[in-house]
Protein backbone atom coordinates (compact mmCIF):
# COMPACT_ATOMS: atom_id res chain seq x y z
CA UNK A 1 0.00 0.00 0.00
CA UNK A 2 1.13 3.27 -0.84
CA UNK A 3 0.44 6.62 0.89
CA UNK A 4 1.52 10.20 -0.13
CA UNK A 5 1.92 12.98 2.52
CA UNK A 6 2.60 16.80 0.73
CA UNK A 7 4.08 20.01 2.17
CA UNK A 8 3.21 23.09 0.49
CA UNK A 9 4.38 26.93 0.56
CA UNK A 10 4.21 29.96 -1.53
CA UNK A 11 7.04 31.48 -2.91
CA UNK A 12 6.82 35.26 -2.15
CA UNK A 13 8.81 37.88 -4.27
CA UNK A 14 12.71 37.84 -2.51
CA UNK A 15 12.01 34.44 -0.94
CA UNK A 16 15.72 32.32 -0.88
CA UNK A 17 15.16 28.82 -2.29
CA UNK A 18 16.22 27.02 0.58
CA UNK A 19 13.74 29.19 2.72
CA UNK A 20 11.08 27.66 0.03
CA UNK A 21 12.89 24.21 0.59
CA UNK A 22 12.67 24.64 4.47
CA UNK A 23 9.01 25.66 4.47
CA UNK A 24 7.71 22.99 2.26
CA UNK A 25 9.76 20.23 4.02
CA UNK A 26 8.27 21.33 8.01
CA UNK A 27 4.58 21.36 5.88
CA UNK A 28 5.39 18.14 4.57
CA UNK A 29 6.48 16.46 7.92
CA UNK A 30 3.56 18.22 9.95
CA UNK A 31 1.50 16.42 6.92
CA UNK A 32 3.48 12.72 7.95
CA UNK A 33 2.55 13.34 11.34
CA UNK A 34 -0.48 14.17 10.83
CA UNK A 35 -1.47 10.35 9.02
CA UNK A 36 -1.24 9.37 5.65
CA UNK A 37 -2.41 10.60 2.50
CA UNK A 38 -2.38 14.31 3.97
CA UNK A 39 -1.58 17.68 2.24
CA UNK A 40 -0.80 20.19 4.71
CA UNK A 41 0.54 24.20 3.93
CA UNK A 42 2.92 25.99 5.48
CA UNK A 43 0.94 28.80 6.14
CA UNK A 44 -2.00 26.45 8.01
CA UNK A 45 1.01 25.22 10.66
CA UNK A 46 -0.18 26.73 13.66
CA UNK A 47 -3.56 26.02 13.61
CA UNK A 48 -2.99 22.15 12.68
CA UNK A 49 -2.75 19.95 15.49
Amino acid sequence: SNTLSIGITGYEKGMSIQKLLDEADEAMYKAKSLGKNRVVRHDELGTLE
